[in-house]
């Protein structure tokens, strides 16, 4: 939704279908007032309260005046006032579907937990009042049924993978990419992908590769995804602190020049192609795509373990190896073995 802010009101098309961009009251991380943390934390949340509020009425009006029977209704997610939507969309004789995306987050089992949240009931209405509810995971099909939601209406759908892109290359299509992409042919290359930020794990996996680095010397690490938060207003900036403490650290360790902060890429199966490794040490997910596509790509995985999500695509020691804690030098052990020993690899690979 940031990235959308200037397109509210038009409409463009994204695999033919149409689509048009609602406008809504914009996120804010009020740091600005970071010595009054009550008052930052309030003004937070009433700001994600009221864009939230401002989108599900754009959402409302227009399904009043476009909408028609039997139209299906999905929401990505579930907000505190998605529940009007469900209602709306139901008496209308169209069929509401929610979509969730992320253990903890999204899914009803996290609303549950959270006792002092006075909002909770609104938040459940619009699971209950659904027609039909979908979660990437067994995990978050599993919390709709732990609140009592009918189980019949509650449907596990995976991620599906481009496998025109994300698909195995040979050894001499590998060493052409790392020439294309500016990567060394003597090296070896384990690849990250994902947002650098400390859910999905950047903090454990560099300490990892610096444990690696002392032992490994051939042995690079690439950062595939968002790891430049500056001037983002929506992301605070202990982000950025984070990445910067974290390059602090690969100096001192003295192995700057092994890793590779790429950033965002249009051709992520490019970078999956040309490595040699896959890890993944994130700490909350729905269905992790990038696991989905690395596997495609015919990677060995070290990744989670986090049971009903990373254990849907992998069993730890066949396609990858599941890490039970988020220890960075449980992390390098497991791709030290791996990078060790290369039938081992390969034979999860191909799994």
């Amino acid at each position: 939704h940031h990235e959308a802010r200037n397109l509210a009101g038009e409409t463009t098309s994204l695999d033919e279908v149409s689509i048009r961009y609602l406008p809504m009251l914009q996120y804010k991380n009020w740091e600005r007032f970071s010595k009054n943390r009550l008052f930052q934390k309030i003004m937070s949340n009433l700001n994600r309260l009221l864009s939230n509020f401002s989108l599900n009425l754009q959402v409302i009006w227009t399904l009043w005046r476009e909408g028609r029977s039997d139209d299906i209704v999905q929401l990505f997610s579930s907000q505190t006032s998605s529940f009007l939507v469900v209602w709306l969309a139901r008496a209308l004789g169209m069929h509401p579907v929610i979509r969730m995306s992320l253990v903890g987050s999204d899914d009803p089992g996290s609303f549950q937990g959270k006792k002092t949240d006075v909002l909770r009931p609104f938040r459940l209405e619009a699971f209950r009042k659904a027609k039909a509810i979908i979660g990437n995971s067994t995990a978050l099909a599993d919390s709709c049924r732990s609140v009592g939601i009918e189980a019949k209406k509650v449907f596990c759908i995976p991620n599906g993978v481009n496998l025109d892109l994300f698909h195995p290359v040979t050894v001499e299509e590998r060493l052409k990419l790392r020439k294309e992409l500016g990567l060394r042919p003597d090296r070896r290359y384990v690849v990250f992908v994902g947002g650098a930020k400390h859910r999905k794990g950047i903090d454990v996996l560099i300490e990892a590769f610096i444990h690696i680095n002392e032992r490994l010397h051939d042995v690079e690490l690439l950062i595939i995804g968002p790891c430049d938060f500056s001037g983002d207003r929506r992301n605070s900036t202990a982000r950025q602190q984070l990445i910067e403490e974290l390059k602090q650290g690969i100096a001192q360790a003295g192995c700057s020049s092994r890793v590779h902060w790429i950033g965002q890429v249009g051709d992520v199966h490019r970078y999956l192609q040309a490595a040699n490794l896959f890890c993944l040490p994130t700490r909350r997910e729905g269905l992790p795509n990038a696991v989905a596509e690395a596997m495609a790509v015919g990677l060995p995985i070290v990744t989670s373990y986090l049971e009903g999500v990373t254990t849907d695509l992998i069993r730890s020691e066949n396609e990858g190896i599941l890490v039970p804690s988020h220890d960075p030098e449980q992390y390098a052990a497991s791709m030290i073995r791996l990078l060790e020993t290369p039938n081992l690899a390969e034979s999860m690979a191909k799994e």
